[in-house]
């Protein structure tokens, strides 16, 4: 059989098919979970960037011991240009980011069990609620600290970071040459909890990834199917005029689903809203009474709100007082110290009440 002469053309389709397989062969690497790629590669360095309130710790683990590399103040870019030149062996190595205590938030939130599959989705619609940001102005995660199976309850604790701060740790990474794999958080003694503030970066990340290879996956097929059928010049020539208008309507296709997929999450958001806002409104109602009848004496530094009690911790100049403000409403009854209430070296009471919300205030 005679070597078919490819022409001009057929030599542009050859070129494209092999740029094509190298994107195609990245574009599969990256989609694999980094966890895996660490593991098969066995890298043995890995990088530690503890920021704290006013400075960076960078510490670099090997097998055989821990090393600090550098410890410079936030914001110092003299130190920054320093350590660049001191740590050019080790551009490439992965880096974790630890932050201090102080630099993220937890709160404790009790929910049903039945909850648990959707935590996440509800837990970021929690954020505005629970802390003093929105959702889209920090990175959070969230671990099970508990459960009660006689109540069907889980106590969660949740972590958000303002994403200003994780930019800051980010552009350091990246600026030295390492790339941030996951940002932690430090307990108040020092150890790591259980929490990656960039994990659903992550997997949007990997999910985007995904789409790609089987957007390429399926153009791929379309121009392999014409390539196999014909071997002559001419058909050949068809045969990829055919696969790049298939190709055309399978991105387009995606392209609509995605823009479905889209209208069905802003839909599904619309439908949260208006749940939360349905439910919100008792709530609301009793916190509003709270902060109404609660004297500008008194300081709290704990609010829970569970089931139909209401625990209210801080501190009053008369607290014995406060049964009294809370027996007259009508948003709550049986008002009760958990606690003795004690007076310290200020004169100030230390409270702990409970409070019973009256039936019908919530639905």
């Amino acid at each position: 059989m005679n070597a078919i002469e490819l022409g001009p053309l057929a030599l542009a389709i050859k070129q494209n098919l092999t740029a094509f397989f190298a994107w195609w062969a990245q574009a599969l690497v990256a989609a694999v979970p980094r966890a895996v790629r660490d593991a098969l590669t066995s890298r043995r360095e890995r990088i530690f960037i503890r920021v704290g309130i006013d400075e960076i710790i960078v510490t670099r683990r090997t097998r055989n011991a821990d090393t600090v590399v550098a410890q410079i103040k936030r914001g110092d870019m003299a130190a920054v240009s320093a350590l660049r030149s001191a740590t050019t062996s080790h551009v490439g190595a992965d880096a974790t980011v630890y932050l201090v205590d102080g630099l993220a938030l937890r709160r404790r939130i009790v929910l049903p069990a039945a909850a648990e599959p959707e935590l996440a989705r509800i837990l970021e619609n929690e954020i505005d609620r629970q802390t003093p940001f929105s959702a889209d102005q920090v990175y959070f995660d969230f671990r099970i600290a508990a459960r009660d199976r006689v109540r069907k309850e889980i106590a969660v604790d949740l972590m958000v970071a303002k994403r200003a701060v994780i930019a800051e740790a980010l552009a350091f990474g990246a600026t030295e040459g390492w790339p941030v794999a996951r940002v932690g958080v430090l307990a108040q003694d020092g150890t790591p909890l259980a929490v990656d503030l960039l994990r659903r970066v992550h997997r949007a990340g990997a999910r985007a990834r995904l789409r790609r290879v089987n957007a390429a996956l399926a153009i791929l097929a379309f121009v392999l199917a014409g390539a196999a059928l014909y071997a002559s010049y001419d058909r050949l020539a068809a045969a990829a005029a055919r696969a790049a208008a298939e190709a055309d309507a399978a991105r387009q296709h995606f392209a609509r689903a995605e823009a479905l997929q889209r209208e069905i999450d802003k839909l599904e958001k619309q439908v949260g809203a208006v749940a939360r806002r349905k439910q919100a409104g008792s709530p609301l109602r009793a916190l509003k009474d709270i902060t109404t009848r609660l004297p500008d004496s008194v300081w709290i530094f704990h609010l829970q709100i569970a089931r139909r009690e209401v625990r209210i911790a801080g501190y009053a100049a008369d607290a014995p007082a406060l049964i009294s403000v809370f027996e007259a409403s009508e948003v709550f009854e049986n008002p009760r110290f958990r606690a003795p209430v004690t007076r310290g070296n200020t004169n100030v009471d230390r409270f702990d009440l409970s409070l019973d919300i009256r039936p019908g205030v919530l639905p």
